[in-house]
């Protein structure tokens, strides 16, 4: 019996891949994760071939018969469907559907605007110089692990895991436009090397924490670099949001840094306190960046700002490989505030943490405004305590 409507949007996934059929030779195949594709099995040549004819909803069952009923047509007149399919469909390479791909979830808001630049920088670093001028369409597993592997050389995992998580998404939207017929980036993750999941390295005992600010105070290297390392503990917010920092973002008469929310993960526009200390370093820094765009502007970078990798290395080379991150200051700051007895709805607010609470997450933007600019100078205080006492 033909398929209906009905029937095919209720197919789900199964156990292992299943096809249903419809009629004159098309079927409609589901993966084990549910994906629905329009295929046809036929013979050419005396060998055997099966064509894809499109992926569902994109293509509705009406429109996949008039498809095949095409297919019938060519097979009578002697034509190779897929082979008329391939010469006639375009062949858009793997970088112009990754770069079409982010920029759609970017306007659509599905991105921050720190999350596109990043993901950028990863493709451009890591996946472009071995795939960028490959069509998709000719894109096969093997291709994706091996340029995979310098990567894993390098002893990058966790780059690894994000990466492929974003091409498993740019290779489902490859199929729906009908650019290739399968997902290289789904089913390798056994080939690869297990990724250890490991908390951002920090510092919390005193002691640590005022070698650490010394040592960012006595460090010799970019400016920027230093003044971003000095904002980034009395800020709290995340390195990403902190290196696209625009100075427009910032008014000095409130003391308030309001970070738009296309920057913030939580999508809602979030306001930073900022202490008699931060605003000092602002200010310094103004001498340095104030006639650009950025806070922590490069000449060299894609973005516009400094990269990620700028302050990881500086931390490295002031010693402290293995025992902080740029991230670890929300951490420190954290742990701290808490040992100073701040209440911990004052903390993650100021941490913008998305609000698992409907109700309360409908609460204005602005939730302990007072309270966290009193708590931002205690612990800007705090700081300058921790390290003077230590001398």
């Amino acid at each position: 019996m033909p398929l209906t409507d009905i029937q095919v949007k209720n197919l789900k996934a199964q156990e292992k891949p299943y096809k249903s059929s419809d009629k004159d030779g098309l079927y409609i195949h589901v993966s084990k994760t549910g994906f629905k594709s329009w295929r046809r099995d036929y013979r050419f040549n005396g060998k055997r071939q099966t064509i894809t004819i499109g992926v569902y909803p994109s293509i509705s069952l009406k429109e996949a018969r008039l498809k095949n009923s095409e297919i019938i047509s060519q097979l009578h007149n002697k034509i190779d469907p897929k082979q008329s399919k391939e010469q006639s469909k375009p062949k858009p390479t793997f970088k112009d559907v990754s770069v079409e791909f982010m920029e759609k979830q970017l306007k659509g808001s599905k991105w921050t605007q720190g999350t596109f630049d990043k993901n950028t920088q990863k493709f451009e670093k890591n996946l472009y110089p071995y795939l960028g001028k490959n069509y998709i369409s000719e894109i096969s597993a093997l291709n994706f692990l091996e340029a995979l592997r310098p990567m894993e050389e390098r002893g990058v995992i966790a780059t690894i895991k994000k990466i492929r998580g974003v091409c498993v998404q740019i290779f489902d939207y490859a199929l729906l436009k009908g650019f290739c017929e399968s997902n290289p980036a789904r089913g390798i993750a056994k080939a690869l090397t297990p990724h250890k999941e490991e908390h951002y390295k920090t510092l919390t005992d005193v002691r640590d924490i005022a070698k650490l600010m010394k040592a960012i105070n006595e460090y010799k290297g970019d400016i920027k670099t230093v003044f971003l390392l000095k904002l980034a503990p009395l800020t709290l917010t995340r390195p990403t949001e902190l290196r696209s920092a625009r100075w427009n973002e910032f008014n000095f008469k409130t003391k308030e840094w309001r970070i738009p929310a296309n920057k913030m993960k939580s999508r809602r526009e979030h306001i930073v306190p900022l202490s008699k200390q931060a605003l000092k370093i602002l200010k310094d820094l103004e001498m340095v960046s104030g006639h650009r765009e950025f806070l922590f502007y490069s000449n060299t970078a894609q973005t516009g700002y400094l990269s990620e990798n700028t302050a990881t290395q500086a931390l490295h080379r002031l010693g402290f490989k293995g025992k902080m991150t740029v991230h670890g200051f929300r951490g420190m700051t954290s742990t701290r505030l808490n040992e100073m007895g701040w209440p911990s709805d004052v903390i993650e607010r100021q941490l913008a943490h998305m609000e698992t609470n409907k109700t309360r997450a409908a609460y204005n933007h602005a939730d302990y405004l007072e309270q966290r600019g009193e708590m931002m100078q205690a612990w800007a205080d705090e700081l300058d305590r921790i390290v003077n006492e230590d001398e």
